[in-house]
């Protein structure tokens, strides 16, 4: 990048905030993501402002400051009025901040009709679990995995699958390594530690965080993952520095995991624990 390096260049400034993000610098990222939005203003395309407008509200909602995420999805949709993206992102923090079940089910129910991805099966199953409802928990996933499984979609919703917990463990250890194979990236090694874990594989789950997860990558799901790990074989103080630091992440990773990792840190305190909701999917962002 330093070779081709020009601020003035709209495709540079975007993998530009790709590498600040990927090295945990979101704050940075944001601010170069901004600078590529105003250069697209300056381009008279309404799909480039909508792209780039659509993708900064997600990285705020990120960052944590959710009223100027769903100021700037409003900005976005001004240039499409039919970006998905930036409805499902509206969506999600009806779901997520507001805890508007019904508006967040609505929004995604129309898209689901209009635009029939398995991605909102995910999301209105990760609401439905929220809501303690099992049923149609159980009844989104199957549907999320029917469509995700089909060979359309390549990998690209494989770790989604592998997350779930209706996934039967050897099959999430199996798109694990696949996911490893093709992408040796520190998140694709957590959701293998992840399901060595979950296939009994303690030490061997601890062995894969500590050599190519831990201190490697701040994405709120890796960060889970660890803790849990930690937690449960025995590391204690640093399961909580990690569940203390997915929290930071609620927004992003939705009611459901925020209140398993609330639940996770109130054992390691010592304080009883309660019954917090099982762990199924991550959120498609």
């Amino acid at each position: 990048m330093n070779t081709v390096a020009s601020e003035n260049h709209f495709d540079y400034l975007i993998r530009k905030v790709k590498v600040l993000d990927q090295q945990g610098n979101l704050c940075q990222a944001i601010s170069v993501m901004e600078k590529a939005a105003r250069l697209a203003a300056t381009s008279g395309s309404d799909a480039l402002q909508n792209w780039s407008l659509s993708n900064l509200a997600d990285m705020y909602g990120h960052f944590g400051n959710i009223d100027k995420s769903y100021q700037t999805y409003l900005q976005a949709l001004q240039f499409n009025p039919a970006d998905f993206h930036a409805l499902k992102g509206i969506a999600w923090i009806a779901y997520a901040q507001d805890k508007n079940l019904a508006e967040a089910k609505r929004i995604l129910n129309f898209l689901r009709a209009l635009h029939p991805v398995p991605d909102y099966d995910l999301l209105l199953a990760d609401i439905a679990e929220f809501e303690k409802n099992p049923v149609a928990a159980s009844n989104h996933q199957r549907a999320f995995v029917r469509q995700a499984d089909l060979p359309e979609y390549g990998n690209m919703y494989k770790r989604y699958i592998c997350a779930l917990e209706s996934t039967a463990p050897e099959r999430a250890l199996e798109i694990a390594m696949a996911e490893v194979a093709e992408r040796p990236h520190p998140v694709s090694y957590a959701f293998l530690a992840w399901s060595m874990y979950r296939n009994g594989n303690d030490s061997g789950a601890l062995e894969m965080l500590k050599k190519h997860v831990m201190q490697q990558t701040e994405e709120p799901d890796a960060l889970f993952f660890a803790g849990v790990i930690l937690k449960e074989t025995g590391h204690k103080k640093e399961a909580e520095a990690y569940l203390k630091q997915a929290s930071e992440a609620g927004f992003e990773l939705g009611p459901v995991m925020e209140s398993q990792i609330k639940g996770y840190l109130r054992d390691l305190k010592g304080k009883p624990e309660i019954t917090v909701p099982t762990f199924s999917q991550l959120s498609v962002q």
